[in-house]
């Protein structure tokens, strides 16, 4: 799904001021605001890592939500790993890979939650990676 101003307004409620801060996810929150605010350049890509419940989804759906508001001309794709992996095979099964690259290299900003999903899918992994180089590469 592409978010847009259009469409949406903080996301179910994900945002930087409602995030509890505390010593175990200061560095996350501040790597998350760093990215919102200048994004592509520091901590590109920003991987969140920690266990269930610590908010790593709140704070990599703060970065979309603020970018939202604050660029609202950025194409932002947020995506699950699970909901990626489903799109690729389908892609592969119908034929339409080249749809399915054009919409996930169309975009400013890739925020995948649960990437940890991808884990013994080598396929998709390369395929992946190869997205994310091409993003990197054009500063996104």
């Amino acid at each position: 799904m592409i978010y847009t101003t259009k469409k949406y307004s903080y996301i179910n409620g994900f945002s930087f001021e409602n995030f509890v801060v505390d010593p175990n996810n200061e560095l996350a929150y501040a790597a998350a605001r760093s990215v919102s605010q200048s994004p592509a350049t520091r901590f590109n890509p920003l991987a969140i890592c920690g266990g269930s419940g610590l908010g790593k989804t709140h704070l990599i759906k703060s970065i979309g939500n603020y970018l939202i508001h604050e660029k609202p001309s950025y194409k932002i794709l947020n995506i699950t790993a699970e909901q990626f992996v489903t799109e690729f095979f389908y892609s592969i099964r119908t034929n339409s890979f080249r749809s399915f690259k054009k919409n996930h290299l169309n975009v400013d900003l890739l925020i995948m939650d649960d990437i940890s999903f991808l884990e013994n899918k080598e396929e998709t992994q390369k395929e992946l990676l190869q997205i994310f180089k091409t993003l990197y590469e054009n500063k996104k």
